[in-house]
């Protein structure tokens, strides 16, 4: 998918919903001002600046207090260009695989950038089926370019709204590095020395989902990674992402996926086929 949006979002508070999928995905900001949240951490983007979300990372973006802005986002899947890239015999998904997950463009290298974007845009607009090796060029044309930068470029800053913000940024870095214990709204009010009720506010205004929506989706995202690069069964897989019963895994996985564990992970045998 590549779209071009141009938004009026109203307020602070009117953040997107936490999600993340099986694509890679490009945003990049020609206009006004963003945050962009990606898994635990938050980054202020700004007009000239792309972000690269990596398979199954956690994203979503927020209104800033500039609340005009213009953005294009690209979603693509690894078989688009597999066989292009096989054949060069190189790696062109770099660049979401490092810390580096915002960069920013010179004057020159913006247009260089928004002139392909929106020829990938046009075209797309048009009939992917009509321009599909255009299509496939010009976004290999782009990785090339996201790949030679983000190589350049330090890493960008993590910047905070404010103190609450920062509190539960530290929280989701937690639930991020301890996703096998037993973590519960209690647990996590407890450590953090803050009431459930506040703390259930809290998280849902800053992150767009309630807290056990988003422990649910980040424990799936990294049992879809395990049964996809791993030969655990189902049950260590269940105990290693924090479920305390398989059965109860499986529903959780079936309701945010689609899907059972056995038919996810038979599904991505028959793909890697």
């Amino acid at each position: 998918m590549i779209a071009k949006h141009r938004n009026f979002p109203l307020s602070m508070s009117e953040i997107g919903l936490s999600h993340y999928h099986n694509s890679y995905e490009i945003f990049y900001l020609k206009e006004g001002n963003r945050y962009y949240y990606i898994n635990d951490k938050c980054y202020h983007v700004t007009a000239g600046n792309m972000v690269f979300i990596d398979m199954y990372d956690v994203h979503y973006t927020a209104p800033h207090e500039e609340k005009e802005y213009e953005r294009y986002v690209i979603n693509f899947k690894k078989e688009l260009i597999s066989d292009i890239t096989a054949t060069l015999n190189t790696n062109l998904y770099g660049c979401f695989n490092k810390s580096v997950h915002v960069v920013s463009f010179n004057e020159e290298e913006r247009i260089q950038v928004e002139y392909i974007l929106e020829s990938l845009y046009k075209q797309y607009e048009d009939g992917m089926e009509n321009h599909l090796d255009s299509i496939r060029i010009e976004l290999i044309h782009l990785l090339t370019l996201l790949n030679n930068k983000s190589c350049t470029l330090p890493v960008k800053n993590i910047e905070y709204i404010n103190p609450k913000h920062e509190l539960i940024t530290q929280i989701t870095d937690y639930i991020n590095k301890n996703l096998h214990e037993d973590i519960t709204l209690q647990s996590i009010s407890e450590k953090f020395f803050i009431s459930t009720y506040y703390f259930s506010r809290l998280f849902k205004k800053y992150m767009g989902i309630n807290f056990v929506d988003y422990l649910n989706n980040i424990r799936i995202r990294e049992a879809q990674l395990l049964l996809t690069i791993t030969d655990l069964n189902i049950t260590q897989i269940s105990d290693k992402v924090g479920f305390k019963s398989p059965t109860h895994f499986g529903r959780i996985f079936k309701k945010i996926t689609g899907v059972s564990p056995m038919a996810f992970k038979n599904r991505k045998k028959q793909d890697s086929l």
